[in-house]
């Protein structure tokens, strides 16, 4: 069975998904960089003598950096493009303009909604989000979740 959506996502839809991710699970590695970070960036400003309050401060500041830049990748990459994204048995069809990809449901780590939108996430971090609007009625809507959910579950063993 093939069930096929187009939809284009916006930036705000983005937005709110990262800070979702974020309160589930993306604050762990973000802690651990930040201490990692801080700590490598506290050895070299140092050089071997006991950090200042600015030595510290300035380590704190080179950490939160490549936090930032995490946080603001997505909006970066973001294509406000019209997507069409199909969902087989055997996984997930997506194009935007020329650019097409196949992800096998083995890939996919989790399907599920939350604020109003269908989240297919994969394994690599990337995620499909699925607005409401993408379908004519809440019955298609429904449809497609759970056609979705039972093809991911399958493949799951």
């Amino acid at each position: 069975m093939r069930i096929t959506v187009e939809y284009s996502t916006r930036r705000n839809e983005i937005w709110s998904s990262y800070r979702r991710a974020w309160r589930r699970r993306l604050w762990k590695y973000h802690a651990f960089l930040l201490v990692f970070v801080a700590a490598i960036a506290l050895l070299i400003l140092s050089q071997g003598r006991p950090p200042t309050p600015r030595i510290m401060l300035s380590a704190t500041a080179l950490a939160l950096v490549p936090i930032a830049l995490l946080a603001f990748y997505p909006q970066l990459a973001f294509k406000p493009q019209r997507r069409v994204l199909s969902i087989t048995d055997a996984g997930i069809d997506t194009s935007i303009g020329t650019r097409s990809g196949k992800i096998a449901w083995n890939a996919v780590r989790n399907v599920n909604e939350a604020g109003g939108m269908i989240l297919i996430e994969n394994r690599n971090g990337n995620a499909f989000l699925i607005p409401s609007r993408a379908f004519a009625s809440p019955d298609e809507r429904d449809i497609f979740l759970t056609t979705a959910r039972e093809a991911w579950q399958r493949s799951r063993g």
